[in-house]
């Protein structure tokens, strides 16, 4: 699973800049209530700061929290090392970009995965793809997946150079560039889903602005075939 340096580096920086989050996404935690029957092994890909990955672990969850960010986990590692010692063989920490193999044995082995904030980081249609058809070969039959994304014209990034698709993630004054990939439509990215293997159980919608940030993200519930 092939990861660019230039994205890797640009988290790095994000998270060495203290980037954090205290809470779950609200919108995830709804869909687990209605979505998710019953507990088991949830994969949180590309958990970042590790907020939606630590409330499913609270919930009695077994959790793998990948990124790609080293200190994204090991802000993760301290914050659940400060839960205490019974949640000490429940988890496992991840990083992609040092392990890019890692999941090719692990076929049918999760229950669960949650992709929050992260489509938009798979750098072309293409790959985006490719990452979708991995989440079907990880998880089991019926496995229920969440993922979310922006869509084109309608997100919180700034692109900078047309012709290789960087777009700015933060202010516009720093360095945080990111290839990135935006579907146009809504029919669009749930095709991408329903190809890649899954049934689509639910379409939302995530949308808010506060002060000059907003976002309007589309989140998919859906389950293995």
């Amino acid at each position: 699973m092939k990861i660019s340096k230039l994205t890797k580096d640009t988290y790095e920086e994000t998270y060495r800049d203290g980037y954090d989050k205290t809470y779950p996404s609200i919108e995830l935690v709804r869909i687990e209530n209605i979505f998710f029957k019953k507990k088991g092994h949830l994969l949180d890909f590309g958990c970042g700061p590790g907020s939606n990955g630590i409330h499913f672990l609270k919930k009695g969850f077994k959790v793998t929290f990948c990124d790609i960010s080293t200190k994204a986990l090991s802000n993760v590692k301290k914050k659940i090392y400060y839960l205490g010692s019974k949640y000490k063989n429940k988890y496992e920490l991840i990083n992609l970009y040092k392990n890019p193999n890692y999941f090719e044995k692990k076929k049918n082995y999760f229950d669960f995965i949650i992709c929050m904030s992260v489509f938009n980081n798979f750098e072309s249609e293409k790959m985006a793809k490719k990452y979708l058809k991995k989440f079907c070969y990880l998880l089991k039959k019926r496995g229920k997946l969440v993922i979310d994304s922006n869509l084109a014209n309608d997100h919180n990034y700034k692109k900078v150079k047309l012709n290789n698709e960087l777009y700015y993630t933060t202010n516009p004054n720093n360095d945080h560039l990111l290839k990135m990939f935006f579907p146009s439509t809504i029919y669009k990215f749930s095709k991408l889903v329903k190809n890649s293997g899954f049934k689509i159980n639910d379409i939302g919608k995530s949308n808010f602005k506060i002060f000059s940030t907003f976002e309007n993200e589309i989140i998919i519930s859906a389950t293995k075939i």
